[in-house]
């Protein structure tokens, strides 16, 4: 047991101290390359062009020159070709550890077409194997391991492919490969320096302006903080909580004296595109109406340009953002849902000048709501005539007149409701529990009370939808219509009942002869559409006073319904 500890003990520290033990590979040698993972079967995704390579050189009569290193078990796949975009384009394909890491072939074509096979074991899971691929123009084919004089495999193509432009990596089955690519020349015993790379032009304009540059110290502004764009996309507006939730996008631009070069110096460059967002000072925009985050910074993600006479424009990803508007006082009663009113989006900066116009405000509506944008204005004067109690600095203009710093600016959106979505919505079961007490007043029995009350469940199911949607702050003319729409219906039970009584159980005694005088009333009957009786002898005589008075009263309560509803269509 003592033995069995020492030799994992000497081999956890070999293979820690390398990364692989039999070829002398070190993890610092393989942090030069760059590292490609294949999964998930026989797969060539990416492809990588040759001339792209840095370490890829060849020489004289070479075509493909490249070091690269394989960590794996078996079924290393490499593809070098002159197309990634055609399957049937001529290839050399290489396979390392095929056959459960067997034997190494060199094919022509992919999976078939072999030029040579060798039996040899060659990969392994803990040692990286150092390989040099070269193939010449004269269709010669080498893949040498590192420091071996022969090669590991190679063979001759008569029909050479000598315009190969890509290389890729595949395995095979669920095996797990992975190649370091495009490595340096790995020569036995050569120690490795750190190479930096030659900067850029625009790494070197970079690293001028932004050297000395302290981000926590305000720019000396030229002119405010001008809001180039304001594009609302979206607006929900929750009567209930008062709550205007509006999706927008903002395009601000400033000038920052500290951000100026010469495109002379750094070839012509005149605009550098996102650099380092933590790198450069940029204004905090902050909401003053805000609901739960009033005074508190906005989270806005911006893609910027900076332009070489100091310019920044900065551009928002769309943002949500949510303000509290109350009904004004001019808010007109029981106008629900036609009704139209004014809120606003007041943004405010702590410390620089804000400004804005009418030209940057856009309507882009791409969601639709139950309200519509129908205006949205700038006010200049909002700071003015609502916030006396702020006291700004006096500042100086570029032509030396004073003026108020203004750090305010604020959007006024009119809005409107969308009267088709409540008129389906509402309207309709008003007009079908209208039609329903109609049809109840020329049925009788139980077809009238299945009429009275399928106009009744509607209006019920239609109120607790107006709950949900109407304010509650006062009864809208909707409320209204459907409250007396049920009394209504209420008034029609009663008549049911009383239609009931009259036909089938009417009492002995005939009604008071002023009803019949009134019942018999010829120019009221003809008003009605009803029959003439013949007089109110006639009703005596054929017992038929009550059920004639219960037509007379289902009649009144019919044009009392149309009447209504007449009324209540051309209001709601």
């Amino acid at each position: 047991m003592f033995w069995i500890l020492i030799f994992y003990t000497i081999s956890l520290s070999a293979i820690c101290g390398a990364a692989g033990g039999k070829y002398n590979i070190t993890y610092e040698q393989l942090d030069r390359c760059k590292e490609y993972d294949a999964v998930n079967g026989y797969n060539y995704r990416t492809y990588f062009h040759l001339s792209d390579l840095k370490h890829a050189t060849p020489k004289d009569e070479e075509l493909v020159n490249i070091n690269l290193v394989i960590l794996g078990t078996k079924d290393a796949h490499i593809l070098l070709t002159s197309s990634k975009d055609d399957v049937n384009a001529p290839v050399y394909e290489i396979v390392i550890g095929a056959g459960s890491n067997t034997f190494c072939e060199i094919r022509k074509k992919r999976k078939t077409g072999p030029l040579k096979n060798k039996r040899v074991q060659v990969l392994s899971p803990i040692d990286p194997v150092p390989l040099t691929i070269r193939i010449t123009r004269s269709g010669i084919i080498e893949v040498t391991i590192r420091g071996d004089i022969l090669p590991l495999i190679s063979a001759e193509d008569t029909q050479p492919i000598t315009d190969l432009k890509y290389i890729s990596f595949s395995s095979w089955g669920s095996t797990s490969i992975r190649f370091f690519y495009d490595c340096p020349d790995f020569s036995s015993g050569q120690e490795l320096t750190p190479e930096e790379p030659p900067m850029t032009t625009q790494e070197k304009l970079i690293q001028k302006i932004f050297k000395n540059y302290d981000i926590f110290t305000l720019p000396q502004l030229q002119e405010e903080v001008m809001i180039d764009s304001f594009t609302i996309k979206s607006v929900n507006y929750d009567e209930k909580k008062s709550l205007l939730t509006s999706r927008v996008n903002i395009k601000l631009s400033w000038n920052d004296s500290r951000l100026m070069w010469d495109p002379e110096d750094f070839e012509s460059i005149k605009g550098i595109r996102n650099p380092s967002k933590g790198s450069f000072w940029k204004p905090s925009l902050m909401l003053m109406n805000g609901a739960l985050a009033a005074f508190k910074d906005l989270d806005i993600q911006y893609s910027f340009s900076v332009n070489h006479d100091g310019t920044v424009n900065a551009e928002s990803k769309d943002f949500e953002i949510n303000t509290l508007c109350f009904p004004q006082r001019s808010f007109e009663r029981h106008d629900w849902p036609l009704s139209e009113m004014t809120c606003s989006i007041q943004l405010m900066t702590q410390t620089e000048s804000l400004a804005g116009f009418e030209s940057s405000i856009k309507l882009k509506i791409e969601t639709e709501s139950a309200w519509i944008v129908t205006a949205v204005a700038e006010d200049d004067d909002y700071v003015a005539n609502h916030l006396p109690f702020i006291e700004f600095e006096r500042i100086v203009s570029l032509d030396e007149q004073p003026k108020t710093q203004r750090m305010c600016v604020t959007y006024n959106l009119t809005l409107k409701q969308n009267q088709e979505y409540f008129q389906m919505l509402f309207r309709v079961p008003l007009f079908v529990s209208i039609a329903c007490l109609a049809l109840s007043t020329v049925t009788r029995k139980m077809l009238r009370f299945s009429f009275i009350s399928v106009g009744f469940l509607i209006l019920c199911f239609s109120f607790i939808s107006l709950s949900d949607n109407a304010p509650t702050f006062y009864k809208s003319t909707f409320a209204i219509h459907h409250e007396t729409l049920m009394y209504l219906s209420l008034v029609s039970l009663v008549l049911a009942i009383v239609n009931i009584w009259c036909f089938e159980y009417p009492p002995d005694t005939l009604p008071p002869l002023w009803m019949g005088q009134v019942v018999n009333f010829h120019w009221l009957r003809i008003f009605l559409g009803l029959q003439n009786t013949g007089g109110y002898d006639f009703l005596q005589k054929r017992k038929l006073a009550w059920q004639e008075l219960d037509e007379v009263l289902d009649r009144l309560w019919l044009l009392s319904i149309i009447v209504y509803g007449t009324i209540c269509m051309s209001t709601a």
